[in-house]
């Protein structure tokens, strides 16, 4: 016969019913419903019972709940309180209707049991559930069970491999199974007595073990619940090289590391894998080994460390990449500081290799210019119409993994036809009286046009003019005597220096010189 009227209902094979709600409360509010789980009792012999469910939240939650029917609270049955508290990370909790043994007839009492609303769920359905009282007549009893092992508030260390034990019994029939649980998981089952199971690899943190007992009836009971603690004392590793994301070039010998920090136990070794394969094993600090001629590919590495209790902790993943190595390219031709006439075909040609020989095609540049792509051997480009002027040229060799080389530049010059520049003014010999004021002329020519015309006294810049009529007019210049030239230069960069003019600034005002004035 059942002796407890309040349980936690959260029972293997027992599901939490497809609820609806049953009213306009927010929808983030827990929905809350309720089954009769054992809808008869029967006075003297078993009792009845209800199991009141919620959908979402973990938090204490206590439901409002009203009794009714035929049946009188305190009068049929065992008084039965007017709100239930499902507890903390448990889904369902349930009322245990026990009957009383009264005089008269008790045959068809009803005990009706309905969820009131609150501000604090939602109430969805079913929101009401009958338990019907009959008189004398035999139903099974439920069995009962125990957790005798491990105590209430029990801590374990990493790795755990707890034993866990049952005590179950039933007054009418036999035990079906037992079920063991450690908060909502179901840890396994056990159908012979002693009824236990080994509770292995539980992450850190507090659990509430509890047992239920089916008879062969389908009847069943929970245990009361006991708490175990899991800690970590094992030491925690990390990778510290290579860095995730390294790109590593074959031949690759890739150093794989670990260290560690924390724990009350010794390491006892470090081991380390690309992905399920061992690399090698470290059982001394550096721990560390080489991973030798790693093949081509992304690999994922992770650590192992076993402590001196059989403790295992991971490391972090890191992911590296093992590429071939790279090609290598250079420019046989042309030569550094060759000239080539304008029009003139330029040949060149370049040599590309890769330690596997897997050149995919040589690119030729021309100032950072993409020209063309040569994609077998010999890697010859015929550039025709090359501009006039300087040029860098470079090629590009890229092998079918994607690496690249980048050749030495090489530089060369397209010539053209070089700008005519002549000083026009003033006249060679000329004299003028200081301060004065000379007036520079300069006439210049090129098929391919003048970019700019720039006056120097002797080595000094003294003007530039970027359009015709290239003239310049220099005030108050000092006595003494000066060389000008003009230097004028394509469009190409092309230049040509006019031929120099001497002048003489004196003091005096001899008779038929220039005053400046």
């Amino acid at each position: 016969m059942k002796t407890s009227f309040l349980w936690l209902a959260l029972l293997a094979g027992l599901s939490i019913p497809n609820v609806k709600a049953a009213d306009s409360s927010p929808s983030n509010l827990p929905q809350v419903s309720i089954v009769a789980s054992d809808p008869t009792a029967f006075e003297g012999f078993s009792s009845g019972a209800f199991t009141i469910y919620r959908a979402g939240t973990n938090d204490n939650l206590a439901v409002s709940i009203h009794l009714g029917g035929s049946a009188s609270n305190g009068v049929d049955y065992v008084t039965l309180p007017d709100s239930v508290t499902i507890p903390a990370g448990f889904h369902s909790v349930g009322l245990t209707v026990q009957p009383l043994v009264v005089p008269q007839n008790s045959e068809g009492k009803r005990v009706e049991l309905t969820i009131l609303s609150n501000a604090t769920y939602a109430v969805a359905r079913p929101s009401s559930a009958v338990v019907t009282i009959n008189d004398n007549h035999f139903e099974n009893v439920a069995p009962s069970v125990t957790i005798t092992s491990p105590s209430d508030n029990t801590s374990v260390g990493q790795p755990v491999s707890l034993t866990i034990t049952a005590s179950a019994s039933d007054l009418d029939d036999s035990i079906r199974s037992v079920s063991f649980f450690a908060n909502d998981h179901l840890i396994g089952n056990s159908k012979t007595n002693p009824y236990s199971v080994i509770w292995s690899n539980a992450a850190v943190g507090t659990y509430g073990l509890f047992a239920r007992a089916e008879d062969v009836f389908g009847k069943s009971t929970i245990s009361p619940v006991v708490h175990v603690t899991v800690t970590n004392n094992a030491p925690t590793v990390r990778l510290i090289s290579p860095a995730d994301g390294s790109v590593f070039s074959q031949p690759a010998n890739v150093t794989v590391a670990a260290e560690v920090s924390g724990g009350t136990t010794t390491v006892k070794k470090i081991s380390f894998y690309r992905g399920d394969d061992l690399i090698g094993t470290a059982t001394n600090a550096p721990f560390s080994v080489i991973w030798s001629n790693a093949p081509r590919g992304q690999f994922t590495l992770i650590a192992r460390e076993t402590d001196s209790a059989g403790s295992v902790a991971y490391s972090q993943k890191v992911t590296i990449t093992v590429s071939n190595a790279a090609p290598t390219v250079q420019l046989t031709a042309p030569v550094e500081n060759a000239v080539f006439a304008t029009g003139e075909d330029i040949s060149i040609n370049a040599k590309a290799q890769d330690p596997d020989g897997s050149i995919d095609n040589v690119m030729f540049f021309d100032n950072g210019r993409f020209l063309r792509a040569v994609p077998a051997e010999p890697f010859t480009l015929v550039w025709t119409n090359a501009s006039p002027g300087k040029h860098t040229i470079t090629a590009r060799a890229a092998d079918l993994q994607g690496l690249s080389a980048v050749s030495a530049p090489v530089h060369i010059v397209v010539s053209n036809t070089a700008p005519i520049v002549t000083l026009t003014a003033p006249a060679d010999g000329s004299s003028f009286a200081a301060p004065a004021a000379i007036e520079l002329k300069a006439e210049a020519s090129d098929p391919d046009g003048i970019r700019k015309v720039t006056f120097y006294m002797k080595n000094y810049l003294v003007g530039t003019v970027t359009a015709a009529p290239y003239t310049l007019t220099l005030k108050n210049v000092s006595a003494g005597s000066y060389e000008f030239t003009a230097r004028a230069m394509d469009k190409f960069e092309q230049t040509t220096t006019s031929s120099a003019v001497h002048v003489t600034v004196t003091n005096s005002v001899p008779s038929g010189t220039h005053t400046g004035h």
